[in-house]
């Protein structure tokens, strides 16, 4: 996810796999879903190990937005990474890995599983994660962590059962 230098936010969709990979794309009510479908693999006679490299090509999304838009992420085994992305952010997923860069607004990260990566400015911050590693400015606290400062613009939150959480405050 990174900024887009117009008004409209731009797509860019690719996917490797051998066998067919379906990108679906559509825009109801001011909405835009992007989604992902894999068929699945028909191991018919094939070599076990053939069949798992086959199962890990990916497909992925650059998705260029306007600077101030409302961006929300739903997935279940996904990794999302925003190239200090300058709008309100919320992601909702299962597992992955998340890459924030630079918050430059207010975001919400729900997931039950992973890692999350990030560097907070201007901040209120609120994190919870029961059975993960939480990292703030190289301590480390146990299952919560919480900053409030009046003067800041934003608020960050993450809300966790297993995810590790490394953050950078400035």
């Amino acid at each position: 996810m990174e900024n887009s230098d117009s008004e409209f936010i731009e797509v860019y969709l690719y996917a490797e796999n051998s066998n067919k990979q379906h990108i679906i794309f559509n825009e109801e009510f001011n909405i835009t879903k992007i989604k992902f479908f894999i068929d699945e693999i028909k191991a018919e006679e094939t070599v076990f190990r053939k069949f798992i490299t086959k199962r890990l090509e990916i497909a992925n999304a650059v998705v260029k937005i306007p600077k101030g838009k409302e961006v929300t992420i739903l997935g279940e085994n996904i990794n999302v990474e925003s190239k200090n992305y300058v709008g309100n952010l919320n992601i909702f997923i299962e597992k992955g890995i998340v890459k924030l860069n630079t918050v430059q607004a207010n975001a919400t990260v729900k997931m039950y599983a992973g890692n999350v990566f990030a560097t907070v400015k201007n901040a209120n911050i609120n994190v919870v994660s029961n059975l993960g590693k939480i990292e703030i400015d190289a301590k480390i606290f146990q299952k919560k962590y919480k900053k409030i400062d009046k003067k800041n613009k934003y608020n960050f939150s993450i809300n966790s059962v297993k995810t590790n959480i490394f953050l950078t405050t400035k």
